[in-house]
């Protein structure tokens, strides 16, 4: 999966727009980043350790085709190659839009914030390969507020707004339509309880790597074990670097002492040998974890993620999990951390 991008470069004010003009380095070396494959499908690279380049764009099941790829040249200087664009004062690209607008895709340059996203992560956003189709679409929005420092006006009635809030007036936090791979990390799942019957003691933990809150509405859930993925229907806020659980039955959970952020009921029933769970955004995966019980298959206890290793890509490895040691609070004899940092894997 992939790490937020630190803000690049300067970005002039736009109309509904503000920007974080401190410049900052390409990436941080060994993080991902979002990359967006020959049909818009999302997968990551990882940042060199130099910081100034990265690797090539993979899926979870291998590499992919990059948009652009290496045998289509762009002019990035220009955009040459790229979208027909209205031209202003001096021959200068115009944005047909708003930057915090979903519609066409913009010209490239129209705005220093189209150089810096349409160069280094999505050209798809300015449609630099036309035979994509390219759009300025929810992700080129929450993108855009990522690299560049994007501030997209809440208030404004557009579709595209930057941020959801919570039913009853809380905090503005980024919507599910706006969330990219790693924003959320699986990190301990209980997919064969003991003290509890599996279909009330099942639960997965998740975590907002970010330092925004996250807010769950409209998230898929997908379990293999079962065939129609489950949405979030209703508000479900995540602090910034926290812990949040998603479980079958928000009373038994209460009753032992632990909150459930989202009951998702008989919905998703985790196989006890073996399984993947799976969080998406419409079609993008923000994280999946498969297990089987080749590897380790604990009753009554959960597996959990090493704490040193709390990433959406590191927690594709089963190796990164570890059996959980620590008694949950109110049950007789099963193990786990929920909500709480994991136990370490020795």
């Amino acid at each position: 999966m992939r790490l937020r991008w630190l803000t690049l470069f300067p970005l002039f004010v736009a109309a509904t727009c503000t920007a974080d003009k401190s410049a900052r380095p390409l990436c941080d070396p060994g993080t991902e980043i979002f990359c967006r494959c020959r049909g818009g499908t999302a997968g990551t690279k990882l940042c060199n350790e130099a910081g100034d380049s990265f690797a090539d764009c993979r899926l979870l099941d291998g590499e992919c085709t990059e948009i652009p790829d290496s045998s289509t040249s762009v002019d990035t200087a220009t955009g040459a190659g790229g979208n027909s664009a209205t031209s202003g004062a001096g021959g200068a690209p115009v944005c047909s839009h708003d930057l915090c607008e979903a519609g066409d895709a913009l010209a490239f340059g129209c705005d220093p914030c189209t150089i810096d996203l349409c160069t280094a992560v999505d050209p798809f956003c300015c449609d630099k390969l036309q035979s994509q189709k390219g759009t300025w679409d929810a992700m080129c929005i929450g993108e855009a507020m990522k690299i560049c420092g994007l501030t997209c006006d809440t208030t404004a009635s557009t579709a595209s707004s930057s941020t959801a809030s919570s039913s009853s007036g809380g905090p503005e936090c980024f919507g599910s339509e706006f969330l990219i791979p790693n924003d959320l990390v699986i990190s301990e799942y209980m997919n064969d309880s003991s003290a509890i019957a599996d279909t009330q003691g099942e639960w997965f933990e998740i975590y907002n790597t970010q330092k925004e809150c996250i807010n769950l509405q409209g998230i898929v859930i997908a379990s293999a074990n079962d065939s129609k993925p489950h949405v979030i229907a209703a508000s479900v806020i995540v602090p910034p670097k926290s812990y949040a659980i998603l479980c079958k039955d928000k009373a038994t959970m209460a009753a032992i002492g632990i909150p459930c952020a989202y009951a998702f009921g008989g919905a998703i029933n985790l196989g006890n040998s073996s399984d993947t769970i799976e969080l998406k955004a419409g079609d993008t995966v923000i994280d999946a974890v498969a297990y089987t019980s080749t590897f380790i298959h604990p009753v009554g206890a959960s597996r959990s993620l090493n704490p040193q290793k709390i990433d959406g890509m590191l927690n594709d490895s089963e190796l990164n999990w570890c059996v959980s040691t620590s008694f949950m609070v109110g049950v007789s004899g099963d193990r786990g951390t929920p909500t709480k940092p994991n136990d370490p894997c020795n």
